[in-house]
């Protein structure tokens, strides 16, 4: 029946990493495609050139289609924690993980929630744009990010030795709902340059007190 039907597709197309690996990726039936990372270089090259070179932890905080996922997974040897809250991109990721072999599956955690400064729930329909019917209405769930991940719970007490966030204008949400004790287990984390700065008031000083703050270093890429 129709009620049995998924309500998100996705079509199958060709992954390259920045090494030049491929690997398939079930990505969204519209025009945008994710068949690359555009921030992969920088991402391998920070995690290469992490501090704490025992931690094996990567944080994607907005993985969207999973293309940063699939890159990391092929070009280094991270174990990755991913969020991603819309549904759509969630039935993405999930349809190209579960098509990996075993040994990189076992290397991921998705999280199918986005992060926010506090709990909260929005909820999403039909648009001109969109590939929901007209009937459908989906919920995007947010927390704290120190609401849902406990550090200790891990086996590995090492540091996350590098965040991603590309939230597309909620990073101060997201940093104020990292929490202190949370901040303090991680090593560097990467900021889109004309997000932070529009959204956060990004500065020089802004970016000190960060550090301050939260205690990690704080990278702003200029993709």
């Amino acid at each position: 029946s129709t009620d049995d039907q998924p309500i998100f597709n996705c079509e199958w197309t060709t992954f390259i990493s920045t090494s030049g690996k491929h690997m398939g990726i079930c990505d969204g039936t519209d025009k945008y495609t994710m068949s690359s990372c555009p921030d992969g270089e920088h991402l391998a090259k920070m995690w290469h050139q992490g501090k704490d070179k025992v931690s094996s932890y990567f944080m994607e905080i907005g993985s969207q289609r999973g293309a940063c996922i699939l890159d990391m997974l092929l070009d280094t040897d991270a174990r990755i924690i991913a969020f991603e809250g819309h549904p759509k991109n969630v039935y993405s990721i999930t349809k190209t993980i579960s098509a990996l072999p075993q040994a990189l599956q076992d290397r991921v955690v998705l999280f199918p929630i986005s992060l926010a400064d506090a709990s909260m729930q929005k909820q999403i329909g039909h648009h001109s744009k969109s590939e929901l019917p007209q009937e459908a209405k989906l919920s995007i769930y947010a927390e704290r990010l120190d609401s849902i991940l406990d550090m200790d719970r891990i086996k590995q007490t090492s540091k996350i030795r590098l965040v991603n966030l590309n939230v597309q204008g909620y990073d101060c949400k997201i940093l104020e709902g990292i929490g202190k004790y949370m901040a303090g287990k991680v090593d560097a984390m990467k900021l889109e340059r004309e997000s932070f700065y529009q959204k956060c008031g990004g500065s020089k000083n802004y970016i000190a007190k960060l550090r301050n703050e939260l205690g990690f270093d704080v990278l702003i890429s200029s993709l």
